[in-house]
């Protein structure tokens, strides 16, 4: 069973937006909303329920934990110990199976590394269209230590990106965004929630080369924070950016403090787009 008190910055949101917080798909929702146990402070509820401060939030996730089947292909894994591994998600690729990827999964490539008995944990999913770092937990306790950790804030996630027009220097967006899941997209909107991106930039040519570091973690929020100042990242379409051979976006630093051993972890993986 997962437990987590409700902090201020948790107060507010729906028992769904603090599970697409902690990066959980829409498929995971929906088998923790069928399959598995939700409730605060002791009652079972919905995953339309409010959290408020101070309240005790539980959920126990689906029985059967996913064992994906092995693809032909071993995943790129970047790091690994007993407890935990980090692998560097290809552009293109989803991370988990679903109805129209069954196989060729970040998920299926895991297991063909690591081989008979591996059971997909992921912590930091990213969507198909962004590639980099993913971080996951080999077993059930590292994982709720791992999304317990998200919802702190304590794991930092650093994305390179290519921007359309030129920004430079340093600074932050903070604005509110709302998720239309029927459209696939997110808005900056005053109904929606808050949200805080950092960033750095440099000219590249007719783009800018940006690193981005989300605090909070709603979905989309890179690509809708920069669409809404006016630079969406190169490649985002879907965003207004021109089109390009990619969405140029990527994961590429992790810095965090091991679950377990107490140690500071700290995974760097380039961005493919960028020469250096």
């Amino acid at each position: 069973m997962n437990s987590v008190t409700v902090t201020k910055e948790m107060a507010g949101k729906t028992v769904k937006e603090f599970f697409l917080s902690l990066q959980f798909s829409t498929a995971q929702i929906k088998r923790i909303k069928f399959e598995g146990y939700i409730a605060v402070d002791g009652v079972p509820c919905t995953v339309r329920r409010v959290l408020r401060q101070g309240e005790r939030l539980e959920y126990q996730t689906y029985a059967k934990v996913f064992a994906p089947p092995p693809s032909e292909h071993k995943g790129n894994v970047l790091f690994y110990d007993r407890y935990i591994y980090v692998a560097d998600k290809p552009y293109d690729q989803p991370t988990h199976p679903d109805r129209a990827h069954s196989q060729n999964t970040l998920a299926n490539d895991l297991a063909a590394y690591f081989g008979k008995g591996f059971e997909l944990r992921i912590a930091t999913r990213l969507d198909k269209t962004t590639s980099g770092i993913v971080l996951g937990a080999f077993d059930a306790v590292t994982a709720r230590k791992l999304g317990d950790m998200l919802c702190r804030g304590e794991i930092v996630k650093t994305y390179c990106l290519l921007a359309e027009g030129v920004l430079q220097g340093e600074g932050e967006i903070r604005l509110p965004l709302l998720r239309r899941d029927a459209q696939n997209v997110t808005v900056v909107d005053d109904c929606g929630k808050p949200s805080l991106t950092l960033w750095k930039a440099q000219p590249a040519g007719e783009c800018s080369l940006v690193y981005a570091t989300p605090v909070t973690g709603r979905t989309h929020q890179i690509r809708a924070h920069f669409a809404a100042i006016g630079h969406p990242v190169c490649g985002d379409v879907l965003y207004g950016a021109r089109p390009a051979e990619r969405i140029m976006l990527h994961c590429e630093r992790l810095r965090f403090v091991h679950p377990t051993t107490g140690m500071p972890v700290e995974i760097f993986c380039p961005a493919p787009f960028v020469t250096r």
